[in-house]
């Protein structure tokens, strides 16, 4: 008897924590259509010899993993740091997730968790399918995970603090193949940091992007010294190509509630802002660079109310988290031999 088709769930690798180390992990490319890379760490951490108690990163576990990059046949499609990938997930599974176990910076010891996808399907969108991973037309992938340190999870302390049993295990989530009358498109997420953040009425962020993609959303992470901070970015707009402004001039608290609305309850850590760029979920039809009409989208800024740290502007920066929908004669990856006539 045949097998149901159905979708499912592997175990590829596990990490061992190493502080501050980078690890790559080869994951075996499977003939069927990937929807996710899962990600669960756990582990304990120790504190003692407590002075000054400090405490716990506002992104609490997931601050373990400093970076997560897939490259598949050699380009990267993800890029960007746990809690990153942590809060995109929040935001489209309309769901806290898991990210806990850190409850304070008293001396003890401290088992912590934290789960969170690398998504390749389009989560909240109309059409969550259209960016899946085909891996019956990939020949390698590879995910390089960079650890984070023990000052990664408790800030401003003069305690010693010790990460022990602490492990990554790396799940890949994938389904079997069904006809589709085209290739996928890719949802890709890159993360760029913008330094020495000022006190200025307009802050110039100018955004990477892929031409020919449409961008979906750019979260953005406001950090003031070793934390995160709601008091960096005031107010911001989208600008578009130096003229259009989508965005204009929004609030920052603002911003904050209207995400409530939108995505059902308020997901992010104090310090962040999400700004969605497609309309209900219509990422093709109404993301920014969907249906230009002969147009192309050639820069994207965000233009920011900006307040210096009180850390100083070296220790002040806006990390800004891309996620953009590309297809695939233009990334490059899952491309379908053409048929012969």
């Amino acid at each position: 008897m045949a097998l149901l088709k159905r979708g499912g769930a592997r175990l590829v690798d596990t990490l061992t924590y190493v502080a501050g180390a980078r690890q790559p992990v080869r994951i075996e490319v499977p003939s069927r259509f990937m929807q996710a890379i899962w990600l669960n760490v756990q582990g304990l951490l120790t504190i003692s010899a407590v002075t000054v108690p400090g405490t716990v990163h506002l992104d609490g576990p997931a601050n373990i993993i400093a970076q997560a990059e897939l490259l598949v046949d050699g380009k990267t499609i993800k890029i960007g740091s746990g809690p990153g990938f942590l809060r995109v997930a929040q935001v489209y599974g309309q769901t806290d997730g898991i990210n806990n176990g850190l409850v304070g910076a008293a001396a003890g010891v401290y088992a912590f968790q934290a789960v969170f996808p690398l998504l390749f399907e389009a989560w909240s969108s109309v059409s969550p399918i259209d960016t899946l991973l085909d891996g019956r037309f990939l020949k390698n992938m590879v995910l390089n995970i960079t650890w984070g340190t023990p000052a990664s999870l408790v800030i401003n302390n003069t305690s010693t603090l010790a990460v022990t049993a602490c492990t990554c295990e790396v799940y890949l989530e994938d389904t079997e193949p069904f006809d589709t009358p085209h290739g996928f498109w890719t949802q890709r997420e890159t993360e760029t940091t913008f330094l020495n953040i000022v006190t200025a009425a307009q802050t110039r962020l100018a955004i990477p992007f892929t031409p020919g993609g449409v961008l979906r959303a750019v979260q953005l992470r406001s950090v003031d010294g070793l934390d995160l901070s709601d008091a960096v970015i005031n107010s911001l707009s989208l600008r578009v190509n130096g003229e259009e402004f989508p965005l204009n001039q929004l609030e920052d608290d603002f911003l904050q509630a209207y995400n409530r609305y939108k995505f059902g309850r308020d997901f992010h850590a104090e310090g962040y802002i999400h700004l969605e760029l497609a309309e209900n979920g219509r990422i093709a039809a109404t993301g920014l660079g969907a249906k230009m009409e002969g147009m192309a989208v050639r820069d994207v800024d965000i233009i920011a109310n900006t307040t210096v740290g009180a850390a100083g502007a070296a220790a002040t920066s806006i990390v800004a988290h891309l996620i953009e929908h590309v297809p695939p004669e233009i990334m490059g990856v899952g491309i379908r031999p053409v048929k012969a006539a």
